[in-house]
């Protein structure tokens, strides 16, 4: 039952550390990270505001998933609203790859998100305490 409890601790650490890196590139370097990827930049205040908003969303959600890394039952809804998420990202970064093929880069880390998303409907699927079932 340990081993059980520390690999879903595990996992969601990975799931904060992975969501407050991209969150924080976003947030203070996402001019560097889209020259690196082959982005176009542009100095518009209002692009770059809603880039920054990105960012924050996405390290707030790291945080939630620290914190259910230290209480699974007690920050469920963060991982629910984690999975929606994360598959709301998946679609619409398929959907806009479908559209244009150079928007690769954010696939790949949307497929990512995918994976995370599954790997949440585990964690809390084997957590006894929480009934799925409602």
């Amino acid at each position: 039952m340990q081993t059980k409890n520390n690999k879903t601790k595990v996992l969601f650490l990975i799931a904060a550390v992975f969501n407050v890196s991209i969150g924080a590139t976003f947030l203070f370097a996402h001019q560097w990270l889209f020259s690196f990827i082959g982005f176009e930049l542009t100095d518009k205040p209002q692009y770059n505001v809603m880039v920054e908003f990105t960012g924050l969303a996405i390290t707030t959600f790291g945080v939630g998933y620290y914190l259910a890394s230290k209480d699974l039952n007690k920050y469920q809804a963060i991982v629910w609203l984690g999975m929606m998420a994360k598959i709301g990202v998946f679609v619409l970064f398929s959907y806009h790859l479908f559209l244009n093929i150079t928007i690769l880069p954010l696939f790949l880390a949307g497929s990512c998100d995918l994976v995370f998303a599954g790997l949440f409907w585990f964690a809390l699927k084997n957590n006894h305490k929480i009934n799925l079932n409602r």
